[in-house]
């Protein structure tokens, strides 16, 4: 089963919409802004894509899901209870580092959130991160920089500025490093 929120419909929760013990595929919540929590939807399988909701804090117990993608949720974060998670693709538009900027920027350097940080670590299954963000962010995941000890540890990566014209691709497996991110245009 695929479901669809949106605007329209505003809970707090998902776990209040009752959508605990039914057996979904997909899940894609877009523009709920009260929503401030995913949890506790163990038969969510496939992929859980969330988009532009501004409250959401926390994302937990969703232990069959194999894909995660977040696309500017400003607020977020906590994110565990994902022991299957394969695939994760973070879109960080410039508001969203803006917001994390505390977080963000330690001795001049930019790091990642503390929640993905953990979950990449936690997640060890995790064959495939995909990362839209700001150029100096991107920086900060290439060889030796301060996101590189993180990056390396997925087998699939691929990271790209906002503007789409600076890349990191990984691939453990195949020894591939390629990146044009390196030059100060």
């Amino acid at each position: 089963m695929k479901v669809s929120l949106s605007s329209n419909v505003t809970p707090t929760s998902i776990h209040e919409e009752g959508l605990k013990h039914v057996a979904l595929s997909e899940l894609h919540v877009e523009g709920a802004y009260s929503l401030t929590e995913i949890r506790d939807l163990p038969k969510l399988s496939d992929e859980l894509h969330l988009k532009d909701n501004k409250a959401l804090q926390r994302i937990s117990n969703l232990p069959m899901l194999r894909s995660l993608i977040i696309d500017d949720c400003s607020k977020l974060k906590h994110v565990a209870g994902l022991d299957a998670l394969q695939h994760l693709r973070l879109v960080f538009p410039p508001s969203t580092e803006t917001f994390y900027f505390e977080e963000l920027i330690i001795f001049w350097s930019i790091a990642f959130p503390r929640w993905l940080e953990q979950l990449i670590q936690k997640c060890k299954g995790l064959r495939r991160f995909e990362l839209q963000c700001s150029l100096s962010l991107l920086r900060s995941c290439l060889d030796g920089g301060k996101n590189w000890h993180i990056v390396q540890q997925i087998h699939e990566v691929r990271i790209i500025s906002c503007d789409g014209k600076r890349y990191i691709r990984y691939n453990k497996n195949r020894q591939i490093y390629e990146t044009n991110a390196q030059s100060e245009e």
